[in-house]
């Protein structure tokens, strides 16, 4: 049975509607899903980036987690999607290039490919209050994403 290794629970502040979990260990690629709203997720070389339902800046939940295999399937969520990516040096900062700072975000894994599989709920909810000067936007748009060893 897979166990969890890390986890990290945060909140990211989607910027013109994506969020990145990048490693500087090498170049960062990954697959462009720009309008399309089914095709949320896109990873590749030392990158994973998250595309929100809205465009506009608002903050998301975000659970990280790494695991020693497949984790069992997840419930209560809107949507998955699954990926690969590789980590070249295995340092995984979460959202640097919009949120840097000292208290920054990031996973220490072994460098390799990983298997990604991201969760997302609140995406309909966002969509239907964003016109609502009076509503905060923070934390309806929730995402888990999920990291192990991909197989050789």
């Amino acid at each position: 049975m897979p166990e969890l290794i890390a986890a990290v629970d945060t909140t990211v502040l989607v910027d013109h509607g994506t969020f990145d979990l990048l490693d500087d260990g090498g170049p960062q690629q990954a697959g462009a899903v720009a309008g399309d709203r089914a095709r949320w997720l896109a990873a590749g070389s030392n990158l994973v980036t998250v595309h929100s339902a809205a465009g506009w800046d608002h903050v998301a939940g975000l659970r990280v987690e790494v695991w020693s295999g497949p984790p069992a399937w997840r419930a209560g969520w809107a949507d998955h999607r699954d990926a690969l990516v590789r980590f070249d040096s295995g340092l995984v900062e979460i959202n640097p290039l919009v949120e840097a700072g000292d208290d920054e975000e990031a996973l220490d894994l072994a460098p390799g490919s990983y298997a990604v599989r991201a969760y997302v709920a609140g995406r309909d909810d966002l969509l239907a209050v964003h016109h609502d000067p009076d509503t905060d936007l923070d934390g309806i748009e929730r995402f888990l994403i999920q990291f192990w060893p991909a197989a050789q």
